[in-house]
């Protein structure tokens, strides 16, 4: 079996066997991202920031279809969502391209 899990508070991912890489700078990085400890949670903290940034992309354009469908407050949103003014203003670009 060429690939291994490791396994992340958010789930497993695999990843390919550094004995395959013919290109040694990457075989190495990928080595110590997989068998060191620290590699290890350096990728799993690594996914689990890309998971936090899809999830407020998913809250973000919920909230930007709530907006257009008029059935909440720029306020109301702000409230329920816990979103910062900057947050609010990318939902207003977003609802902006929606109408």
């Amino acid at each position: 079996d060429n690939t291994m899990q490791i396994t992340c508070t958010q789930g497993k991912i695999m990843v390919f066997c550094v004995m395959d890489m013919k290109n040694k700078l990457l075989a190495e990085r990928a080595r110590y991202l997989k068998e060191n400890d620290n590699g290890v949670k350096h990728m799993c903290r690594i996914i689990e920031d890309q998971e936090k940034e899809a999830n407020l992309e998913e809250r973000l354009e919920m909230a930007a279809k709530i907006l257009e469908s008029g059935k909440m407050a720029e306020e109301e949103l702000t409230e329920m969502f816990k979103f910062t003014a900057k947050q609010l203003q990318s939902i207003k670009e977003r609802f902006a391209v929606l109408t």
